[in-house]
């Protein structure tokens, strides 16, 4: 997860498929304090490199 200069978040998630529409679930209706007016969607095949979440810096 990281925030773009533009204001737009990026997110990159992996994992099984049920877990990954959950996670686009609480994205669509965002933070409480925030306003989500788009996600966007690129599912590409599993790289099975990440283990654990982390924050990335901010560009």
């Amino acid at each position: 997860v990281r925030n773009k200069m533009d204001g737009r978040v990026e997110v990159l998630a992996e994992g099984p498929r049920v877990d990954l529409e959950t996670l686009l679930d609480a994205l669509r209706r965002g933070p409480r304090s925030g306003y989500v007016s788009e996600v966007k969607i690129d599912w590409n095949p599993a790289s099975q490199i990440y283990t654990r979440f982390s924050v990335a810096p901010s560009e």
